[in-house]
């Protein structure tokens, strides 16, 4: 392909390379390998290896995937070719990847998860899982070197959400198929997550009587949140650098009448079922007996919208239904309950807990990617730097933490090869009023090439604002400079 243009709709960033620009100029080789595990999945794995014909630079970068698309993803497998890289993603099997199917692939495997009603196909669970990230970086490494009449120096990944799993997934099994591992916003514990995130809708069905709140409602009790927290750092910004700090309860604002752009017509006043559905997104996933099963988004977070755990849709007509985020209720209704025609809003609460019980026991070997013994890695030379953020609307910030913790317990000195950042502010990948961390992948070269560990990785908001990220445990906080727009204002402590 010569002097290709790339526009990416959506506008966001995806960990170090900026998309939602016109990306001018891009010329390369694409080099397509199709392969099969005999005697194991039946569909072909496609996998995508992108070579600059100018301007290499010597290095090889994984793309990771999103949702239930394993990679092959544009814009993503070509805006680092601007910038010399070769890359190379896989479909595992399982999805195209193009952006065209891309909104549908991510939050829907239904073309692929089941072999016949209550029989999922574990060998395409498998490669998407784990086993196609083995064979892409053997594949692009095979590739670059073929073309190129050298192997890189260093190979690289770069992902977030699946991309993070994916991250995690390779330094755990696959130790030695990259130097370096990025991971963004890691659906981490998939197999006790991602069943977790529709329980704020069945919490909701069951409290609004038929009578489902609008988005509205949500808005408001986030923005309440937000001005009873947003200055407990000493910087009124628009997030909350500490949202464990955050101790709002909803319900204080119960009952409050409230405009409403959703339902212009009626007057709107916040429901119980929006406080019951609230309280439920940040307190976590409990069973009918209260056991506390799984971690809950921050107080802060913009529970409602597309891919939102209270997300609801309203009719010209004044009537809002519930709009469970597509990649959890998909899972639900494939894995757990093994049906393309099942719906996981008929589930009661208790039915509901048997089914997580399940997606813990049959697909935690599959997805979990929560093993802390990453000794090996260690051994293999390579590094790994996982950054959340805080303000995640689907995969909770909680859970990397957990795990983080749980490898300093195994080898207490894990801060060798292992760093996590928080990103206090910052949604599922982009987004949000806080300051994103643009330049980690730069930081990890570094840790890898120049043996330069990062203790912090800095950050900019949309508006210019800089903010430095802590290693955790640290916590950033406003040091007192008259500046709070640079990041000199800010410690880590």
């Amino acid at each position: 392909m010569l002097d290709e243009t790339v526009l990416a709709p959506d506008g966001t960033m995806r960990n170090a390379f900026p998309v939602g620009r016109n990306l001018t100029g891009l010329s390369y080789c694409n080099v397509t390998v199709t392969t099969r595990h005999p005697g194991y999945a039946e569909g072909a794995i496609s996998t995508g290896v992108y070579l600059p014909l100018k301007g290499w630079n010597e290095r090889m970068l994984g793309i990771g995937g999103s949702g239930f698309v394993a990679g092959n993803l544009r814009p993503d497998v070509l805006a680092p070719i601007a910038s010399g890289w070769a890359t190379v993603s896989s479909s595992a099997g399982v999805s195209v990847g193009t952006m065209a199917n891309r909104a549908t692939e991510v939050q829907n495997s239904d073309a692929w998860a089941l072999r016949s009603t209550g029989n999922v196909d574990l060998e395409a669970l498998a490669d998407f899982g784990h086993r196609a990230l083995s064979d892409a970086a053997a594949i692009g490494k095979a590739v670059v070197e073929s073309f190129y009449g050298q192997p890189p120096r260093y190979r690289y990944w770069n992902g977030c959400s699946t991309g993070g799993r994916q991250a995690l997934m390779l330094a755990q099994r696959y130790p030695d198929a990259y130097h370096g591992l990025l991971g963004g916003c890691p659906a981490i514990n998939w197999a006790r997550f991602l069943s977790t995130d529709i329980v704020p809708q069945l919490v909701m069905r069951d409290v609004a009587g038929g009578h489902v709140p609008a988005p509205c409602e949500f808005r408001a009790i986030t923005a309440a949140a937000l001005e009873q927290c947003d200055g407990l750092d000493g910087v009124v910004d628009g997030y909350v650098t500490d949202p464990e700090a955050c101790k709002f309860n909803a319900s204080s604002v119960l009952g409050k009448t409230i405009d409403c752009p959703d339902l212009p017509s009626v007057t709107t006043t916040i429901s119980k079922a929006a406080v019951a559905a609230a309280e439920a997104a940040w307190a976590g996933y409990h069973t009918v007996d209260g056991e506390w099963r799984y971690y809950g988004v921050s107080r802060t977070t913009n529970i409602t919208g597309g891919g939102s755990l209270a997300n609801t849709i309203c009719q010209a007509n004044g009537t809002c239904n519930l709009a469970p985020f597509g990649i959890a209720s998909n899972w639900v209704k494939n894995f757990l309950m093994k049906d393309l025609e099942a719906d996981p809003m008929t589930l009661n609460l208790a039915e509901f807990d048997r089914l997580w019980q399940v997606s813990v026991q049959e697909w935690a070997s599959f997805m979990a990617t929560d093993d802390p013994d990453l000794r090996p890695f260690h051994r293999a030379g390579s590094k790994l730097l996982v950054w959340h953020g805080l303000d995640d609307i689907q995969i909770h910030a909680g859970g990397t933490e957990e795990y983080y913790n749980r490898v300093l317990a195994v080898d207490p000195n894990a801060t060798d090869y292992f760093r996590f950042f928080q990103a206090p502010g910052i949604g599922h990948c982009s987004g949000g009023a806080g300051a994103y961390p643009g330049e980690s992948l730069q930081s990890l070269m570094d840790w890898v090439e120049k043996d330069t560990a990062p203790n912090t990785l800095y950050g900019r908001t949309t508006s210019g604002k800089e903010r430095p990220l802590c290693l955790y445990p640290k916590k950033v906080i406003y040091n007192g400079g008259k500046n709070t727009d640079d990041a000199s204002s800010y410690s880590c402590v």
